[in-house]
């Protein structure tokens, strides 16, 4: 399964999880790419600059459509951060690693699904 910058527009990501969770197979793979806020402060203060600003400019005169950019940055802004998805993940027994692979903007989740079952129910209780 792949999910690329799309776990963020989900209103029930845990339901989402659960759902990705009971469709894969055991030992089944699920590879997640998604933003994030960066950590360093200088990266964060330019990504802030050009995705809460420039960016929904540009895209707005360029499509027509500013919302859907001002959107995205409110997204990846209220999006866990690679710990919180990391925990999430391990929580339902998915993450086997996790890595940055754009100076932490951009983060690849890879999982797998054991032949065992997890740490929560179907239904996300223990």
């Amino acid at each position: 399964i792949t999910v690329a910058f799309g776990l963020r527009n989900v209103s029930d990501r845990q339901q989402a999880i659960r759902e990705i969770r009971r469709v894969l197979k055991p030992g089944g793979q699920v590879f997640i790419l998604e933003f994030s806020m960066p950590r360093q402060f200088l990266l964060r203060f330019f990504f802030n600059i050009y995705f809460r600003w420039f960016m929904p400019l540009l895209g707005g005169i360029t499509t027509g459509k500013m919302s859907a950019f001002t959107y995205l940055y409110q997204s990846v802004k209220s999006f866990y951060s690679p710990g919180q998805l990391s925990d999430l993940l391990t929580e339902y027994g998915l993450l086997n690693s996790v890595r940055s692979v754009f100076m932490s903007v951009v983060w690849l989740y890879s999982c797998k699904k054991g032949k065992q079952s997890h740490s929560k129910g179907s239904d996300g209780k223990r």
